[in-house]
């Protein structure tokens, strides 16, 4: 370094140059950071004492330079309680998550809070179950979604988030409770004023002080993203699509009077039999007899009674008739080849870009990240 300059930022000594187990974009890292930097500003390293509970921080032993000591699912305060009782000289703070807090430690920390321990809680919020996969946690939003409420979080069946920060400062014993968050530049740096202070609290001897961080996690981000993907988008997109090889299946019954109208064609031949005898008046005759021909002459002649004559028909009879009809009728129609489909098609289009944009979203941090080969695979 040049001389007569002077370093802006260093690496903090009470934060260990390792690599964290942290997904990649998740603000514990940020977190940690300002911790350190904390305790090295206030110069309280060599005498501060962490505790980790169950969580995404669990190894934060692997992280900051100072004693640490891990704690049961939620037990953090009366870990950190034990620790300052027999070592009041001793700075000790808890490092927890909304889970383990607000959730199974909620007796712990109320309990911590109201006998007023002179312990710091950093308390990183960030509305959900990180490390086991993205399910609603206490804190989580009206309407947020997660893997275990995927329609949002409904407040009328699971109630409305907690709000620890208004629970704990309604005790009369905390010394010192805020709220920060660190989702942008000037927030971190609201909230490290914060944490500054809630530590000079401790150092000071006051009583309970509480900092809760609203903190962005990382891998909640890619289960949501495939929450949406696969079975909101996507289940619609599939059902949609399914439409396309739809049928309507059904069964009609018919029981009607059906008017039928049609001409019958008769044609065939036919014997006649007189029953009484009939004058034919002006009948053309010929008779041959005795050598005698008379060629049609105009005559009127009697026929007798049971005289057969053959006759020719060929004649067309109109029929109008009513048929009754019982039966019933099987139906199986595509569904694309009727109106109900229109409106699928619709929405198929509605659908498919969405489909197409999440497709074409990374699944991890490791894939944003990733170097890519000339074939675009991850190497």
């Amino acid at each position: 370094m040049p001389s007569g300059t002077q370093p802006v930022f260093t690496y903090p000594d009470a934060l260990r140059d390792v690599t964290t187990h942290y997904c990649p974009g998740c603000t514990h890292g940020v977190i940690h950071r300002m911790v350190a930097e904390v305790l090295d500003e206030l110069g309280v390293r060599q005498r501060t004492v962490g505790v980790a509970p169950v969580g995404c921080a669990v190894l934060a032993y692997n992280y900051f330079a100072a004693d640490m000591h891990e704690a049961s699912h939620g037990r953090a305060p009366a870990v950190a309680t034990g620790i300052k009782r027999a070592r009041p000289d001793l700075i000790v703070f808890t490092y927890q998550g909304d889970g383990d807090l607000a959730s199974i430690g909620m007796s712990e920390i109320m309990h911590c809070a109201n006998r007023g321990e002179k312990v710091t809680v950093v308390f990183v919020n960030n509305a959900i179950y990180g490390m086991t996969g993205g399910q609603m946690a206490p804190t989580t939003m009206p309407g947020q979604i997660t893997t275990t409420s995927p329609l949002g979080r409904d407040v009328t069946l699971v109630g409305e988030p907690i709000r620890m920060a208004e629970i704990v400062s309604t005790l009369h014993t905390p010394g010192f409770v805020a709220r920060g968050a660190v989702h942008r530049p000037a927030q971190i740096v609201k909230t490290k004023d914060l944490l500054r202070r809630a530590f000079t609290c401790q150092v000071e001897g006051r009583f309970f002080i509480l900092v809760v961080i609203l903190a962005l996690g990382a891998r909640e981000l890619f289960a949501i993203k495939e929450l949406i993907s696969s079975q909101l988008v996507g289940g619609l997109a599939t059902n949609f699509a399914q439409m396309d090889q739809a049928t309507i299946k059904s069964v009609i019954p018919v029981d009607d009077n059906i008017l039928v109208k049609f001409d019958l064609p008769v044609k065939t031949n036919t014997n006649v039999i007189l029953t009484e005898d009939t004058l034919l008046t002006n009948a053309t005759v010929s008779v041959y007899t005795g050598g005698l021909v008379i060629n049609n002459a105009q005559a009127s002649i009697v026929l007798k009674a049971g005289t057969v004559l053959p006759i020719a028909l060929d004649i067309t009879v109109p029929v109008e008739t009513t048929v009754p009809v019982h039966l019933n009728v099987a139906v199986n129609i595509p569904l694309n080849q009727t109106e109900l489909h229109q409106p699928f098609v619709g929405l198929q289009n509605v659908v498919s870009p969405y489909q197409s944009l999440l497709s074409g979203l990374p699944d991890s941090w490791s894939q944003v990240f990733c170097l890519k080969d000339s074939q675009g695979n991850c190497k």
